[in-house]
């Protein structure tokens, strides 16, 4: 059964991300094993999300990239995260923002600046997630990341990165030439 459901959903990540409608056909898959694939999958998700801020270390776009992509990736409605820093670049804590909707979500420079000057962070990597999959970003999405970082600036706090994320992947406006 497990070969069968593999092969047909494609992979073993969309197997464990499909919702329970797409199990219906099977027989022996019911609502009670879907919910286990499920917790399998928080479970897991959960103990790399620990492991990461244990290690406290987020110093390569590959790791961050990592973090992202299991920590919002999957969202089905827009969030805005923030990894707060200090002058090594070592995490003091990530912090998920704001909340917003299957395409948008409203983001406060203010409050991103009181969360940094609480924390005492000295630098900033944020990040959110394109529900749709798609990496591209937005007018919008550039135009915050600029304001963000003139308004960092202001109280010496310096805006590292700013990631676009999605189940298949992660975008960094860094990378890209943005910042």
């Amino acid at each position: 059964m497990a070969l069968r459901l593999i092969q047909h959903f494609g992979s073993l990540g969309k197997l464990l991300h499909a919702d329970y409608q797409a199990f219906k056909e099977f027989k022996g898959i019911g609502v009670s094993k879907w919910a286990q694939l499920r917790a399998c999958l928080e479970i897991a998700r959960r103990s790399y999300i620990e492991e990461l801020e244990q290690r406290n270390n987020l110093q390569s776009i590959g790791l961050v990239k990592d973090f992202l992509i299991n920590t919002i990736g999957h969202k089905p409605y827009e969030v805005f995260t923030c990894l707060f820093l200090d002058p090594g670049n070592q995490l003091i804590c990530a912090k998920e923002l704001f909340r917003g909707t299957v395409d948008c979500a409203t983001v406060h420079v203010r409050e991103v600046l009181k969360e940094c000057l609480d924390l005492g962070c000295s630098n900033l990597i944020v990040a959110h997630n394109h529900p749709s999959g798609e990496l591209k970003p937005s007018a919008d999405d550039l135009e915050l990341t600029a304001v963000l970082a003139q308004a960092l600036s202001f109280v010496q706090i310096d805006l590292l990165d700013h990631l676009i994320v999605s189940k298949n992947g992660a975008i960094s406006l860094h990378e890209q030439g943005f910042i």
